[in-house]
């Protein structure tokens, strides 16, 4: 099973490829707000407190929660905004939590981020996925 924390349901390339790996994989979508175009189950946020699966965000502000989801089989943060490096001083303490964190594991957008994240987090990429890519989605929730 894989669930997706998501701030908002405003990209559409995710939600259509929730909604594909949906009728093949069963999925479950926490957000703060319903998500009308989903096909899926829509969970109130703090339910993912308790879910056993597979968890992807691609929302840097929620991935700073992925460490306390206790139950989760795996934490996946897929690196795509960078909305990061906006910040002018991020303290160490967030990104230990975040990129560093040893149970989050890294995807990325695409391969020319492949060294720069690497050489930052000093972890291996797990994925390359462009755009919510359906066919990497099936290869995690395969796991």
């Amino acid at each position: 099973m894989i669930g997706f924390l998501v701030d908002n349901g405003n990209d559409s390339h995710m939600i259509d490829s929730i909604n594909k790996l949906n009728q093949h994989n069963r999925c479950h979508i926490f957000a703060a707000s319903l998500i009308p175009l989903a096909q899926t189950n829509v969970l109130q946020r703090y339910e993912a407190f308790h879910f056993n699966g597979i968890m992807i965000t691609d929302s840097f502000r929620l991935s700073q929660q992925l460490r306390h989801l206790g139950y989760c089989k795996k934490r996946y943060y897929y690196i795509k905004n960078y909305e990061w490096m906006n910040a002018q001083r991020l303290p160490y303490s967030i990104m230990k939590n975040t990129l560093l964190h040893p149970n989050i594991d890294l995807i990325i957008n695409d391969m020319s981020q492949l060294k720069t994240i690497e050489e930052i987090t000093n972890k291996k990429i797990k994925y390359v996925m462009n755009n919510w890519d359906l066919n990497v989605l099936r290869q995690i929730a395969n796991e």
